[in-house]
């Protein structure tokens, strides 16, 4: 499984480029080159697209991108455990350029599945939100973040959740109203609010901004605010009775216009 990262910026009528779903799919070991892949445009064209990389503490070098809106550039197999960084710099015929952010990867190291991460439950009444772990094997989630309504309002410390295991976090207005959550941990504590009356985006990132899992609702014509919105074994989105920290019950009412 390969890293999978995103950087971007969004392009305008003055033609400044952008970059976007920077990627890698490729085994990280000594024996393979890396094959890095970007999204790339300009509604004035692209001049130029570079791939910068350095090996550990070398100087940068300079590999030349090709492809029309989603490029690739190869970086060469390198010893095992070189830490490799990387980033891409994009000019358009505009003139304007654009930079992303860097990133870095170790050769042999295990690469973090991000992707079995997924949003499993959310609840407006009980302000939590529930991750669920769909793998096999326990993931560490330090530096992932989850964005509500486009805002962050939780980054996660070294927390890991268990292989086919759950992770809670609660909004601060349930624990600091010392309910049933009082002495919840503070590191699962999220910075806003829940309503079950209201269209909510709940989505989490990887720590390199790469989205895992994502909950949209807008204009839900026949909202249940009693119940929690609840993803079921078919992977589609109703409203159930709230599990936290449990197997989700079994909806029977679709939630009609989530995005996930």
């Amino acid at each position: 499984m390969g890293l999978v990262i995103s950087s971007c910026v969004k392009d305008d009528v003055y033609g400044i480029p952008s970059i976007a779903n920077i990627t890698n799919d490729t085994e990280i070991t000594n024996a393979n080159a890396v094959t890095v892949t970007a999204d790339i445009t300009s509604l004035k064209g692209i001049k130029s697209a570079t791939l910068y990389y350095k090996v550990n503490s070398g100087s940068y070098i300079a590999v030349n991108m090709t492809g029309t809106d989603t490029m690739t550039g190869i970086i060469p197999a390198q010893e095992s455990d070189s830490v490799v960084t990387y980033y891409i710099k994009v000019i358009g015929n505009s003139g304007d350029q654009i930079t992303s952010s860097e990133f870095s990867y170790t050769v042999g190291a295990v690469i973090i599945d991000y992707t079995k991460i997924v949003i499993n439950e959310i609840d407006g009444n009980n302000k939590f939100i529930e991750l669920y772990n769909t793998g096999d094997k326990d993931i560490n989630l330090k530096g992932c973040y989850i964005e509500k309504d486009e805002e962050v309002n939780w980054t996660s410390t070294d927390i890991t959740i268990n292989a086919n295991g759950y992770l809670l976090l609660y909004g601060e207005d349930v624990v600091m109203a010392g309910e049933d959550q009082e002495g919840y941990n503070s590191n699962l504590v999220f910075a806003s609010g829940l309503s079950s009356k209201k269209d909510v985006k709940i989505e989490i990132f990887t720590p390199e901004r790469s989205s895992i899992s994502k909950f949209d609702l807008t204009k839900e014509d026949d909202r249940d605010e009693e119940n929690s919105y609840s993803r079921n074994n078919n992977g589609k989105w109703y409203y159930a009775t709230p599990t936290p920290g449990l197997v989700n019950a079994e909806g029977t009412l679709e939630v009609q216009t989530v995005n996930n």
